[in-house]
This record gives C-alpha cells, structure tokens and sequence, in this order.
C-alpha cells in the first residue's frame, strides 16, 4: 500500500478546538512503562536495541535524483570522470538506475537496480557476489565509500566504473546550494506568470513540487503545490513589491524575521523544511522558455531595475529550522551538559526576560560546571538583528546571517564581565528527538520512549500541547502500533499493519512511479517520515510525547477529574 498523502498537520500555531469528550489515562499504566525504565532493551534474540546514525533517506529525498528520464537527456549534467546521478529510466520499465561517466569521459552506463525477494536493492554485476540493501540511498552509499567497481560487457571486454562525485539536481541545488541572486519576481524562473488553474496539474508531478503565480490582476503572489496528488494553491500572499516578507515561526515568542525579496522567502522557507498551510515546499518547476510570456501581463513584463543585486548571497534560514537553536528556556544552564569544549555556541529564547540570547562556552573542565556566556540579541526599529554591546553596523535581516557572519569571519566577542575575548566555533544541535536524527533498530516499540501501550486513543488528549505532537499506542496485547497525531485540534489515529511486513516498514513515495523501499525498524520509519517530510497516510508527525516528561501532567490532569 502507497503512503502517497496528504499533510494535515503543521499549522502555524496549531488550533485548540476539541470535539471529543476526553478520557483520562490509566497512571499506573504509564507509570508502569516509564522510558527510564525502559532505556536499554533486553539483549537476548532480536531485541537488542541497536543505535543507528541517520534514518533512511528515500529516493526521491536524494540530492542527486533526478527523477524520471532517459540516459540520452541527462547525459550533459555529467562533466567529470566518475559523476553519477540517479534516475528512474523510462527505456527500462522506470526502474531505478545509477547513470556514471567512464574513466576517459566519453561514454556513460546505465547501471539498474534490481530487487530480490525480500524487496532489497541491489546491482548485478557478473562473477560478483550481489549485496542487497533496503533503499537504494544505501546502496549508492555502500558502493561509493567502498570504491565498488561496476563493470559493462562490451566487445568481449568489460569497462569499469567507479562512483566518485554525485551530482546534485539542478532542482535541488537551486534551492539549497546557493542563496538568493537579487532576482526580481517577474524573472524568477519558477515564476509562471498567470497560469490558469486547469494547466496546473500537468506541471506540477511529484510531492513536494511548487511553483509562483499570480493571482489576479493585482498581482497578488500565489504559491502552488502538489501534495497528496492533488494541486493546492497556499493561503500564504505575497505582495509582490512590497520588499518586506516574514519568515514563517512555529511559536509565537519567536522574533519575526523579514527579508527584502520574494526570492529570499521561497528559498528560506525550502531550505528550512517550513510548513506552509500543512504542505512543504521541495521542488520548484521552472516555466518553460517557448510558452513562457504567454500567460504574461504588462507588468509580468516590464523590465525591473533591481533584477540583479550583485552576488549571491549566503542561503539562509527561519530561525525555528536552525539546528542550533535550542528553543525556549527559562533556566539557561539546564543546557550546560551540552557544551563540552571553548567555542561552543548556540541560540535559545528567554522565557524569563523575553529576549533571544546567543549563550556560548568560555571555559571547560571535566569536573567542575562549564562557564558560560551569555549575549544578547537585540532587534532595531527596522527589524534587523545584532549583538547587544557591539557595532550596531552589523546588523542582518535573520538571526541565521547573523550568525553565520561572525562565525565565517572569525569575530571576537568579548563579554561584559570578562577581559577575554572569545570566538564562535562549533555549533551545539538541539537533541530534541525530530533533529537529533539516531535511529534505535529494534522489532519491539517498548524500547521507543514515546510509546505508551493505551487502550483507549482519546486519552491521548490530554497529553497534547500542540499541532504535530504525536506518539505510539497499541490498543490491544495483540495489536500491532497505531500512530496517534494530534492534526487539527483532533487526535487521529492511523493503524501502521498495513504498511508493515516481518518487522519490516513502508516508505512513504513521492510519486507513483518510484520503487518501494523498506525501513528496518519503526522508529526510523517514524524518523524519516519527520525528517524529510513525508506525510503517514496523510499525517504528518512533528513532535514526539514522551513518557517521562508528560507523566507529571497526566498525574495533574486525573485529580484535577476526580475532584
């Protein structure tokens, strides 16, 4: 079965509306299963808990997938010895296929990727053992790191290949690469000018595909995308000369940030995986030279004077997609056990004086507190960032430029209460479950902490604070898990036994005609649909409930019902 679907979760600020009576959850069941508990798993048989660096990344998430094709069309983005790219090729039945340029750059094989009965991916290669792999993104990894040599028959001889440089699609690499050019609106070239409604469809193929239009004659901006195999057109306008847009938040204490171009928008909002009227935006489909004033006014155009502002700039992103920022914090040196070394640094939001705060690691010893030091971020009349006690000239549009400018530059900063200076060095990620990637490889989802064996889905309510919060229940003995999601001010439940099969998980696909590939474990079934947005029949999950940190609140929220 395709989990092809829509996203329902991911609002802004998510909603508050109830339309079930809730029930209260059993205490001593949750008591019962407390993740502490439960922090390593038995090592006897399969369920010894293993941790895996990274979940799975399906194929249409690779960087250098470029979708369906023949070998004859993508032939020119190879320019190296050794560049490959992936694509499912259409003069094979749209099976997947690695296309690799020989040793002296004149011919490229087409190497397809075969499954065996277990659904694992693997390459056939004469008098060679065949190793498969669950999804074809670890395949090309193995072969690559491994120096895998692929060998073509040819004239009672064999060329060989080696994979060296993937390369990236040119969709992609639009979007995440590079920063914004200074391109007005009218050239940008995802810009489709006044496309009717009816040709939207067949521009747009895949999940996640996007493109810019415009609305009416007033030339309100419009973003339109795929999702769940229909076309919808985003609520989110763009004014399309107003030279001030916000970047999306997901929590109203969060600053607003506002850049100066509809380019800068779309390429933060990309980059940083936002959610956009519960879709996310991946590709952009550029409009096709031949038809491409067709759909075009007066003022789509007239030619713009500021349609080029210099070089790129450095691709930025919404402080709430930062790995770095840590959230909102009333007590800082509860983050003090994740700075280990000088020049550690990271962001978070003061709930107690209200302000974003640039904290960073001055000193380190192994037994005694880490010293920190805290800057403030303070935000002109015009919007713009900079540190608090220095220049006020270096002032930026985001946090993340901000930022990024004293860490590239390699900028002392010398703190109120100290002579020393010190530098930014290396970023401390936020170990919140949905960025901190590791995977836990066990058949069993007792090991998982946000696992609560409940009977009853409706007494999950009372554990949900906001739009995307989800867990794992099992509403029976023998019951496999359902995934409960609180979308739209309701909590929803989704049974997973379809999409499993001995242990193994179903990815979600992004279009129809890509191969099915399977996950090992539930949790980096979960992991990856999170990760790289891939809606769960429909639902997207965002953040984990844990048992241990919710306990408290369903202790609070059962004697407030008895009393």
């Amino acid at each position: 079965m395709d989990l092809f679907g829509s996203l329902s979760t991911g609002d802004t600020y998510g909603g508050d509306s109830e339309t079930d009576e809730p029930q209260t959850a059993s205490l001593q069941s949750l008591m019962s299963t407390s993740s502490s508990d439960l922090s390593t798993a038995s090592t006897e048989g399969t369920n010894e808990l293993i941790v895996l660096e990274t979940p799975q990344r399906p194929i249409s998430e690779l960087s250098f997938y470029h979708g369906l094709g023949s070998r004859n069309a993508l032939r020119a983005r190879l320019i190296k010895a050794g560049d490959f790219l992936l694509f499912c090729d259409v003069e094979h039945d749209c099976k997947p296929s690695l296309l690799v340029l020989n040793y002296n750059c004149c011919f490229a094989g087409v190497f397809v990727f075969e499954q065996d009965e277990q659904g694992k991916f693997f390459i056939q290669q004469a008098k060679q053992p065949n190793a498969s792999f669950p999804t074809i993104g670890e395949a090309v990894r193995n072969y690559k790191h491994s120096g895998t040599m692929l060998q073509v028959r040819t004239s009672g001889s064999f060329d060989l290949y080696i994979l060296v440089r993937e390369v990236d699609n040119p969709q992609y690499e639009q979007m995440h690469s590079y920063g914004a050019k200074g391109i007005h609106w009218t050239y940008l070239p995802f810009y489709h000018g006044h496309l009717p409604h009816d040709q939207l469809s067949s521009r747009l193929e895949r999940n996640g595909d996007f493109l810019l239009l415009a609305a009416n004659d007033q030339h309100l901006l419009r973003l339109c995308v795929r999702w769940n195999g229909t076309v919808k057109i985003l609520k989110t306008k763009l004014q399309p000369n107003s030279g001030h847009y916000c970047l999306p938040r997901t929590n109203k204490l969060q600053p607003i940030e506002i850049v100066s171009s509809v380019e800068e928008y779309v390429k933060a909002v990309v980059a940083g995986r936002c959610v956009l009227d519960n879709c996310i935006l991946k590709r952009p489909i550029n409009c096709p030279v031949v038809p491409r004033w067709q759909y075009r006014c007066y003022e789509c155009c007239i030619h713009a004077t500021d349609c080029h502002q210099g070089v790129p700039k450095i691709s930025l992103r919404p402080l709430c997609s930062l790995p770095y920022y840590l959230g909102e914090k009333w007590d800082p040196y509860e983050l003090r056990d994740r700075f280990v070394s000088i020049g550690d640094y990271g962001v978070y939001f003061s709930t107690s004086t209200k302000r974003l705060i640039l904290v960073v690691c001055h000193k380190f010893k192994a037994q005694r507190p880490t010293y920190m030091v805290f800057f403030n971020i303070a935000q002109t009349e015009d919007n713009m960032f900079h540190l608090e006690r220095h220049s006020p000239t270096r002032s930026f549009n985001t946090v993340s430029e901000l930022i990024d400018f004293y860490v590239d530059n390699r900028i002392k900063l010398v703190p109120r209460s100290l002579h020393a200076s010190i530098r930014l060095l290396k970023p401390v990620e936020n170990d919140d479950i949905l960025r901190n990637e590791r995977v836990v490889q066990s058949c069993h989802p007792e090991v998982l902490p946000y696992f609560f064996p409940l009977e009853q889905p409706g007494a999950c309510k009372y554990m949900f604070e906001r739009e995307g919060d989800f867990m794992l229940i099992q509403r029976t003995e023998d019951s496999g898990p359902s995934l409960c999601v609180l979308a739209k001010g309701q909590v929803k439940v989704v049974d997973l036994s379809s999409v499993e099969r001995n242990g193994h998980y179903l990815l979600p696909r992004g279009h129809i005609a890509e191969p099915v590939e399977w996950v090992d474990s539930l949790d980096e079934f979960i992991k990856s649909s999170i990760v790289h947005g891939m809606p769960i029949f429909g639902l997207l999950p965002g953040r984990p409930v844990l048992r241990d940190s919710k306990l408290q609140r369903v202790r609070r929220s059962t004697f407030k019902t008895r009393n």
